[in-house]
């Protein structure tokens, strides 16, 4: 499975900030609160929700994208495909260095650099950063996969229904991408869990489960199990 800005000003980056704290354009979102022992058991599943970050790479796949990288420094294309890698290993620090060059640069930041460097920060557990990048991709381009993240942002930070709305229209515009509506669907049900609809949420993942194999399969199965316990 392969799924699971732009040059900011501090004004920009003051505006964005402040609106995590309170209901914003993102929907009827309820203010951010510290998070409950429940959500805490919950960001234990989100890592799935984005993509599958147990997917297979192929031996020497990564040293041949460092090797693409270094030869092309200001490829833009050489620089996404170096730094999602690192970021499937776990190396997300390296991962930022490489793609934040291009992805605060309007010039170079196409929506998939700003999806991509959405999970980074994400990954680092930035979340107010993760949602400006996931804004300026979703205005770019406005696909599906950008709208998922700028709901996983928004959630993340407590902003539970707002995030519901995201991910509820990014299903509407998912199309035959089977991969990525998984993803969209995993994280709609841990938002609901979130906001105490298991009834639901454990409907979706189960629904998901015969679509998915291996390690993603038992992912969701334990956010189901999850769901029937809270």
């Amino acid at each position: 499975m392969r799924y699971c800005n732009i040059l900011l000003s501090l004004t920009l980056i003051s505006i964005l900030t402040a609106c995590a704290t309170q209901p914003n354009e993102f929907g009827n979102g309820d203010p951010v609160q510290p998070l409950s022992q429940k959500e805490k058991m919950m960001a234990t599943a989100r890592n799935a929700a984005i993509e599958s970050q147990f997917q297979n790479i192929k031996d020497g796949e990564l040293t041949m994208a460092e090797n693409a990288y270094r030869s092309s420094p200001k490829d833009p294309y050489a620089a996404l495909n170096y730094a999602r890698l690192l970021r499937k290993v776990t190396m997300v620090t390296q991962a930022d260095m490489v793609l934040k060059p291009f992805a605060i640069d309007p010039k170079m930041a196409t929506e998939a650099i700003l999806i991509e460097y959405t999970k980074i920060k994400l990954s680092q557990g930035d979340f107010e950063t993760a949602q400006i990048f996931a804004q300026e991709a979703f205005m770019k381009g406005g696909s599906a996969e950008s709208q998922m993240v700028l709901g996983v942002s928004v959630d993340a930070q407590g902003h539970h229904q707002a995030a519901e709305n995201h991910f509820r229209q990014a299903l509407k515009n998912v199309g035959m991408d089977m991969d990525l509506k998984a993803a969209i669907q995993n994280n709609l049900a841990l938002c609901l869990m979130a906001q105490g609809n298991n009834d639901e949420a454990n409907s979706i993942l189960n629904a998901i489960i015969p679509t998915s194999g291996g390690v993603e399969a038992d992912i969701i199965r334990s956010n189901a199990d999850l769901a029937n316990k809270l």
